[in-house]
């Protein structure tokens, strides 16, 4: 239906095509044209996505390292830390 709908579209427009090939060319173009805007926006919101996984991981790497270093001081304070 959208199909027909863009031709429809194409064919009420003030542009005149002198054939029926050059308005195939025209419409081929014009949808090469947005999907390859769709496909630059695919992978934009992929790297954005992929920054945000890249933000989050770092942030639960450095939580799980302060963790650790919070239950070595307990340790040494108990006594049972690694001794110098």
């Amino acid at each position: 239906m959208k199909r027909h709908k863009m031709w429809s579209n194409l064919s009420e427009a003030e542009v005149k095509f002198l054939s029926d090939a050059e308005r195939a060319r025209t419409v081929i173009e014009f949808i090469t044209y947005r999907f390859n805007r769709l496909k630059d926006k695919v992978r934009s919101s992929v790297e954005i996505h992929q920054k945000c996984i890249n933000i989050s991981e770092q942030s639960i790497c450095e939580a799980i390292d302060k963790r650790r270093l919070v239950q070595l001081r307990r340790l040494r304070q108990m006594g049972h830390g690694p001794r110098h």
